[in-house]
C-alpha cells in the first residue's frame, strides 16, 4: 500500500506542472487569437466569419468523432439487441 502512494506523489506532480504548462499555452495562443480577430476585423470580415474561425477546430473534431463513433456504436448497438427475444435489425438509414 505505501508503494501507491509513492507512485502517486509523481503522478501528481506532473498533473499540475503539464496543468501550469497548458495554462501558459492557452494565455499565449489567446493573445495571438485576439490579435488576429482584430486584424481581420479592420480588413473587414464580418461576424459570421470571425465566428467560423473560433468554432472551425471544435466542429472539426466533433465531426471525427461522430465518424469514428457512429461505427462502433452501431456494431455494439447490434450486438446488444441480439440478446433479446425480440430482436429488430438496425439498418444503416436509421442512424
Amino acid at each position: 500500500m505505501p508503494m501507491v502512494g509513492i507512485a502517486q506523489i509523481p503522478s501528481n506532480l506532473d498533473k499540475v506542472f503539464q496543468r501550469n504548462y497548458d495554462k501558459e499555452q492557452r494565455t499565449a495562443s489567446m493573445v495571438i487569437r485576439t490579435k488576429e480577430i482584430g486584424i481581420r476585423k479592420v480588413l473587414g470580415a464580418s461576424a459570421t466569419r470571425v465566428a467560423l474561425l473560433l468554432s472551425k477546430d471544435c466542429i472539426s473534431l466533433v465531426l471525427v468523432a461522430i465518424i469514428i463513433a457512429s461505427p462502433v456504436a452501431w456494431y455494439c448497438m447490434n450486438i446488444w439487441l441480439q440478446n433479446f427475444a425480440y430482436q429488430i435489425h438496425i439498418v444503416g438509414g436509421c442512424l
